[in-house]
Order: structure tokens, then sequence, then C-alpha cells
């Protein structure tokens, strides 16, 4: 049984695919019996209907020869509820893949595909902006059910976990203090921590955060002034005026900083580095 697919792989459904009036591919062709379907599939009668039953789950590879001997992708034969649960590996088996199917159909080892399923890593030979998009033509999914599916995965909020800690420590030496602006220095211990975890040059890391941190700085700059008119303007509808201003602008610098580590995340998983 397939790690994974025991509660989500749908017998009933695989019945009502089989006895549906389309299963052949025409209306007026009568629907596949148990063993009609077992023939094509090289299983025995016995397995489908005990797959169709719930006693027994089948293994990827037959999961795609069901669902093309019924005409639909695999995901048809699972159950609807668990469409929005399933992290990267339980997305490929419910695609009726193996890992060793998934590595072959993007022309990558196995070992390096395994990689990115299980540490979210991309190698070398996968850090492109175009490996995600090749990951869901592969599994024949939209590309948004795979990059949910991705960050469902373990390693990813532990990342995000470090990354945001390192970002805002960075942030608040480099960007929050008031003083001539310069970007994050190459050599800077939080920024090489943060460079490891994503694979890029230290040079490339402080380009990418000197960009974020530009532009944060922006931010907090207009909140700042909003924050001296609040406190100085002599018209008070003018002052009740800036306060508002000054409270939206906060917002969006916080809302900015906060998305950071995600932004630097997704940058990461579409092969972006600057």
């Amino acid at each position: 049984m397939a790690r994974g697919l025991a509660l989500s792989f749908d017998g009933a459904a695989l019945r009502a695919l089989r006895t549906a009036r389309d299963a052949r591919r025409s209306e007026s062709a009568a629907p596949l019996s148990a063993q009609e379907l077992a023939r094509s599939v090289g299983a025995t009668k016995a397995q489908i209907l005990a797959y169709e039953n719930g006693l027994r789950v089948p293994e990827p590879p037959r999961i795609r020869a069901l669902a093309h001997a019924l005409n639909v992708h695999p995901m048809r034969l699972m159950s609807p509820s668990d469409y929005g649960t399933w992290d990267i590996a339980g997305l490929r088996r419910a695609c009726g893949l193996t890992q060793r199917d998934a590595a072959e159909r993007l022309d990558i080892s196995e070992s390096t595909y395994r990689r990115f399923e299980v540490q979210a890593k991309l190698s070398k030979s996968t850090a492109r902006p175009t490996f995600l998009d090749e990951v869901a033509a592969a599994f024949d999914v939209p590309l948004e059910n795979v990059v949910a599916a991705v960050r469902r995965r373990r390693a990813v909020p532990q990342r995000l976990e470090q990354v945001e800690r390192l970002v805002w420590d960075l942030f608040s030496k480099y960007g929050a203090q008031p003083g001539f602006w310069s970007q994050p220095s190459a050599d800077e211990p939080d920024l090489l921590a943060l460079a490891s975890l994503y694979g890029w040059s230290p040079r490339s890391t402080s380009r990418i955060l000197g960009s974020e941190f530009k532009e944060l700085r922006r931010l907090l700059l207009r909140a700042m002034v909003e924050r001296v008119r609040a406190d100085y303007e002599i018209d008070g509808d003018r002052q009740a005026q800036a306060r508002t201003q000054h409270q939206r602008s906060l917002r969006t610098f916080e809302e900015s900083l906060r998305q950071l580590p995600l932004r630097l995340e997704n940058m990461y998983m579409h092969g972006r580095r600057s």
C-alpha cells in the first residue's frame, strides 16, 4: 500500500467511473465490468472489487493504469476532500507517479527529485525559473497545486522560521536604523546563514536583500513622515488625517516586512536570484 494513499484513494469513485456510461468513451457503450477493467490494467477481478470496496489500495502505477483505462486524471480516483491537504509527495502519489516516474518525466536523477520532494530544495539541475512549471506538467496539474503542495512540506515552514529570524535581525541592523543607507555586507554572519539556506552566493544574497530593504525603508520613511505630521500639524483636521495615514502606512510597512521571508522562498523555488 502506498503511504499517504490509504486515506485518499476513493474506491466508490472507481466504481462510479467504471460503471458510468462514458467509461468506454462512447455514450452507446455499456459500462465496464470489473473483469474487463481488470484485464485492461493487468489485474484480477478480485483486486478491482477489493479496490472498490476499500479493502485494498492500489500502488501509484496501478492508479495511473486505472485512470488511463477510464479516461480520467488519476486524481479523479481520490477523495475530493483531500485535494487541499497533500504535500508534494502526496500530490505525486495522487497523480499515480512514483519518485522514479517523476524523475524520468523531469529528466533528472531520482536522487535529485527526492531531494526536492523531501527537503523542498533545488539543486544545480533544478534551480531554474521553469522547474515548478515542469513539475506541474509532469503531474498534469495546475501550477498553483504544485506550489501549494511544496509549501505543505515540513521542511518549508521550518526553513521559513529560520529565514524570518535572520531577515528581522538583518533589517534591524541595516534597514531600520537612521543614518546613511548601505545594503547588508556580504560577509555579515546572518547574511551568510541566509545564503546557505538557499544555496545562494553571499553577493547575490546581499543584492537581493539590498533591493528589498530599500523598499522597506521607503515604506518606513513614509510612515515616519506621517507620524511627524500627526504630532506637529497645527490644523486639527490635518493632524487627524495624518494620524490615520500614519497608521495605514505603518501597517503597509509591517505587512511587507512580514511577507519578505515568503518572497525570498518564492524567489528560491522559482529559481530566481536577482
